[in-house]
């Protein structure tokens, strides 16, 4: 006996399948194009991060170079001996200014070829800290601001890599990745300029 069905239960039953190949292409669509949407704002988004990770390494590099050519200026005015205290603290005085304007760096300083330096370094904690070395000792005094107290530690001026490349290479640039000196231990590069005077180049 043949099975036979209403006109009503077809049409519906088409209607149904109609509207789950509907519902379907519907869902693949959406999810097609989710998919493009997606990978499109991620590289966007990447390249919206890489362009300003680079503009910021950028001008760090550039303000590092800056903060090179700056104390080569301010000590060609010859407005600063620094074998006086008053002159060493005001030397420490524009290196703290400009660190402090620069939160990005972590040391300034300046070395001389009878092995005095004179430099300010960013601790973790973001406080400055002074350090030098006096002429002839082998020794870095590292001095926290407003504290009479020094830490010591061993320090060859002429055996830093900034002091090695510029003395060799006579002109800016940039150090490879090395650890700088003072505590706590901090990796990093430097970048250096000369300083020059009629008799000599420091």
């Amino acid at each position: 006996m043949a099975r036979t069905y209403s006109i009503r239960t077809v049409l519906m039953l088409l209607m149904i399948g109609e509207i789950i190949v509907a519902i379907g292409i519907t869902g693949w669509l959406w999810y097609d194009n989710g998919k493009v949407s997606v990978r499109r704002l991620t590289i966007d988004r990447c390249k919206e991060i890489s362009s300003r990770v680079e503009s910021q390494i950028e001008n760090l590099l550039r303000t590092a170079r800056n903060s090179a050519a700056a104390q080569v200026d301010f000590i060609n005015t010859d407005l600063v001996d620094t074998s006086t205290l008053e002159d060493q603290k005001r030397l420490f005085a524009y290196q703290m200014s400009f660190l402090a304007r620069n939160e990005y760096l972590t040391s300034i300083g300046v070395g001389f070829q009878n092995g005095q330096f004179l430099g300010v370094q960013r601790e973790p904690d973001q406080s400055l800290q002074e350090l030098y070395s006096d002429a002839g000792e082998d020794i870095l005094y590292e001095r926290n601001l407003n504290e009479k107290k020094a830490s010591t530690s061993q320090f060859t001026l002429n055996s830093r890599p900034w002091f090695k490349d510029a003395f060799q290479n006579r002109r800016p640039g940039w150090t490879k990745m090395y650890s700088f000196a003072g505590t706590p231990i901090q990796l990093g590069v430097s970048a250096y300029d000369i300083i020059s005077s009629q008799d000599t180049n420091i």
